[in-house]
Protein backbone atom coordinates (compact mmCIF):
# COMPACT_ATOMS: atom_id res chain seq x y z
CA UNK A 1 0.00 0.00 0.00
CA UNK A 2 1.33 3.69 -1.17
CA UNK A 3 1.55 5.91 1.92
CA UNK A 4 1.48 3.13 4.69
CA UNK A 5 4.94 4.17 5.99
CA UNK A 6 3.89 8.11 6.81
CA UNK A 7 0.36 6.80 7.92
CA UNK A 8 -1.60 8.45 4.56
CA UNK A 9 -3.50 6.06 2.74
CA UNK A 10 -4.71 8.57 -0.04
CA UNK A 11 -1.31 8.59 -2.06
CA UNK A 12 -0.67 12.51 -1.33
CA UNK A 13 3.33 13.50 -0.65
CA UNK A 14 4.37 13.76 2.82
CA UNK A 15 4.94 17.05 3.48
CA UNK A 16 3.98 19.77 6.62
CA UNK A 17 1.45 22.99 6.09
CA UNK A 18 4.29 25.09 5.48
CA UNK A 19 5.34 23.41 2.19
CA UNK A 20 1.83 22.99 1.04
CA UNK A 21 1.55 26.99 1.35
CA UNK A 22 4.86 27.73 -0.18
CA UNK A 23 3.98 25.56 -3.13
CA UNK A 24 0.60 27.39 -3.68
CA UNK A 25 2.27 30.69 -3.21
CA UNK A 26 5.04 30.01 -5.61
CA UNK A 27 2.36 28.50 -8.25
CA UNK A 28 2.01 31.99 -10.50
CA UNK A 29 -1.70 33.70 -11.04
CA UNK A 30 -3.75 32.47 -14.07
CA UNK A 31 -3.16 34.27 -17.05
CA UNK A 32 -6.15 36.51 -18.49
CA UNK A 33 -6.73 37.79 -21.97
CA UNK A 34 -6.86 41.43 -21.94
CA UNK A 35 -8.41 43.53 -24.58
CA UNK A 36 -6.40 46.45 -25.02
CA UNK A 37 -9.34 49.53 -25.35
CA UNK A 38 -8.79 50.12 -28.51
CA UNK A 39 -10.12 46.89 -29.37
CA UNK A 40 -12.95 46.83 -27.20
CA UNK A 41 -16.35 47.16 -28.76
CA UNK A 42 -18.42 50.48 -27.83
CA UNK A 43 -21.91 50.28 -26.30
CA UNK A 44 -23.95 53.01 -27.73
CA UNK A 45 -26.84 53.14 -25.28
CA UNK A 46 -30.12 53.40 -26.95
CA UNK A 47 -31.78 56.65 -27.19
CA UNK A 48 -34.66 57.28 -24.74
CA UNK A 49 -37.87 57.99 -25.74
CA UNK A 50 -38.93 61.45 -24.82
CA UNK A 51 -42.45 61.10 -24.81
CA UNK A 52 -41.35 58.45 -21.47
CA UNK A 53 -39.30 60.27 -20.02
CA UNK A 54 -40.66 63.77 -19.77
CA UNK A 55 -44.93 64.11 -20.01
CA UNK A 56 -45.92 65.98 -23.13
CA UNK A 57 -46.26 69.69 -21.91
CA UNK A 58 -49.91 70.79 -22.25
CA UNK A 59 -49.14 74.51 -23.47
CA UNK A 60 -52.41 75.76 -23.80
CA UNK A 61 -53.45 74.50 -20.40
CA UNK A 62 -50.10 76.61 -18.55
CA UNK A 63 -51.22 79.49 -20.94
CA UNK A 64 -54.65 79.56 -19.23
CA UNK A 65 -53.66 78.84 -15.62
CA UNK A 66 -50.93 81.25 -16.12
CA UNK A 67 -53.49 84.05 -17.06
CA UNK A 68 -55.91 82.88 -14.37
CA UNK A 69 -53.38 83.02 -11.72
CA UNK A 70 -52.67 86.14 -12.15
CA UNK A 71 -55.79 87.81 -12.39
CA UNK A 72 -56.24 86.36 -9.38
CA UNK A 73 -53.05 88.32 -8.07
CA UNK A 74 -51.06 84.72 -7.34
CA UNK A 75 -48.15 85.83 -8.67
CA UNK A 76 -45.88 83.22 -8.10
CA UNK A 77 -48.36 80.33 -9.32
CA UNK A 78 -48.43 82.69 -12.49
CA UNK A 79 -44.85 83.25 -12.58
CA UNK A 80 -44.47 79.31 -12.22
CA UNK A 81 -46.11 78.39 -15.24
CA UNK A 82 -44.76 80.78 -17.24
CA UNK A 83 -41.24 79.54 -16.56
CA UNK A 84 -42.41 76.03 -17.33
CA UNK A 85 -43.71 78.01 -20.84
CA UNK A 86 -40.32 79.43 -21.04
CA UNK A 87 -38.58 76.57 -20.43
CA UNK A 88 -40.10 74.71 -23.37
CA UNK A 89 -40.37 77.70 -25.73
CA UNK A 90 -37.61 80.56 -24.47
CA UNK A 91 -38.92 82.60 -27.73
CA UNK A 92 -42.85 83.02 -26.13
CA UNK A 93 -43.11 86.34 -26.03
CA UNK A 94 -46.71 86.50 -23.90
CA UNK A 95 -44.81 84.53 -21.24
CA UNK A 96 -42.00 85.86 -20.96
CA UNK A 97 -43.98 89.51 -20.71
CA UNK A 98 -45.80 87.72 -17.36
CA UNK A 99 -42.92 85.79 -15.80
CA UNK A 100 -41.52 89.72 -16.07
CA UNK A 101 -44.83 91.10 -14.63
CA UNK A 102 -45.47 88.89 -12.22
CA UNK A 103 -41.43 89.08 -10.92
CA UNK A 104 -42.41 93.02 -10.30
CA UNK A 105 -44.98 92.60 -8.46
CA UNK A 106 -43.45 89.80 -6.55
CA UNK A 107 -40.12 92.47 -5.88
CA UNK A 108 -43.05 95.20 -5.01
CA UNK A 109 -44.73 93.23 -2.27
CA UNK A 110 -41.80 91.75 -0.57
CA UNK A 111 -40.27 95.46 -0.49
CA UNK A 112 -43.40 96.71 1.23
CA UNK A 113 -43.51 93.83 3.59
CA UNK A 114 -39.83 94.65 4.36
CA UNK A 115 -41.05 98.27 5.19
CA UNK A 116 -40.08 99.93 1.94
CA UNK A 117 -37.52 100.94 -0.58
CA UNK A 118 -35.78 103.21 2.09
CA UNK A 119 -36.33 101.34 5.24
CA UNK A 120 -32.82 100.09 6.81
CA UNK A 121 -32.63 97.03 7.90
CA UNK A 122 -30.49 95.26 11.04
CA UNK A 123 -29.18 92.18 12.15
CA UNK A 124 -31.48 91.21 15.61
CA UNK A 125 -29.60 88.37 16.58
CA UNK A 126 -26.29 88.44 18.73
CA UNK A 127 -22.60 87.14 16.47
CA UNK A 128 -22.82 84.24 19.14
CA UNK A 129 -26.17 83.16 18.31
CA UNK A 130 -25.95 83.21 14.67
CA UNK A 131 -25.20 79.62 14.20
CA UNK A 132 -28.57 78.45 16.10
CA UNK A 133 -30.33 79.88 13.40
CA UNK A 134 -28.86 77.15 10.83
CA UNK A 135 -28.58 79.27 8.45
CA UNK A 136 -27.90 78.36 4.25
CA UNK A 137 -24.76 79.99 2.88
CA UNK A 138 -27.22 82.10 1.10
CA UNK A 139 -29.05 83.53 3.96
CA UNK A 140 -25.58 83.63 5.59
CA UNK A 141 -24.03 85.86 2.87
CA UNK A 142 -27.05 88.36 2.49
CA UNK A 143 -27.40 88.80 6.50
CA UNK A 144 -23.58 89.63 6.60
CA UNK A 145 -24.13 92.20 3.85
CA UNK A 146 -26.52 94.03 6.32
CA UNK A 147 -25.12 96.97 7.85
CA UNK A 148 -27.80 98.91 9.51
CA UNK A 149 -26.79 102.28 7.45
CA UNK A 150 -27.56 101.57 3.93
CA UNK A 151 -31.71 101.42 2.62
CA UNK A 152 -33.15 98.56 1.37
CA UNK A 153 -32.65 99.58 -2.55
CA UNK A 154 -29.17 99.91 -2.24
CA UNK A 155 -28.45 96.84 0.08
CA UNK A 156 -29.95 94.71 -2.89
CA UNK A 157 -27.54 95.85 -5.39
CA UNK A 158 -24.75 94.49 -3.40
CA UNK A 159 -25.71 90.82 -3.10
CA UNK A 160 -25.33 89.58 -6.64
CA UNK A 161 -27.96 87.51 -6.98
CA UNK A 162 -31.41 88.65 -8.72
CA UNK A 163 -33.63 90.76 -6.95
CA UNK A 164 -36.35 88.34 -5.75
CA UNK A 165 -34.38 85.95 -4.61
CA UNK A 166 -32.47 88.57 -2.52
CA UNK A 167 -35.92 89.61 -1.25
CA UNK A 168 -37.02 86.41 -0.71
CA UNK A 169 -34.20 85.57 1.72
CA UNK A 170 -34.35 88.59 3.18
CA UNK A 171 -38.28 88.32 4.28
CA UNK A 172 -37.16 84.73 5.33
CA UNK A 173 -34.39 86.77 7.75
CA UNK A 174 -36.97 88.55 9.23
CA UNK A 175 -39.57 86.01 9.69
CA UNK A 176 -36.92 83.85 12.13
CA UNK A 177 -36.11 87.04 14.06
CA UNK A 178 -32.74 87.01 12.40
CA UNK A 179 -33.06 90.89 10.47
CA UNK A 180 -35.43 93.86 11.78
CA UNK A 181 -36.36 97.29 10.81
CA UNK A 182 -34.27 99.98 12.06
Amino acid sequence: MSGEGDGRRDGRERGDGWSALRKARSTPPPTVAVTPWSERPVKVPEPSRPSLVYPKLDEEGLRVEMRERFALGDFSSALRAAELLLGHRPEDEEAARFAEACRGRLEDMAIVRLGGASAVLEVAVAPGELRWLGLDSRAAFVLSRIDGVHPLDELLDTFGMPRLEALRVLLELEEAGAVRRR
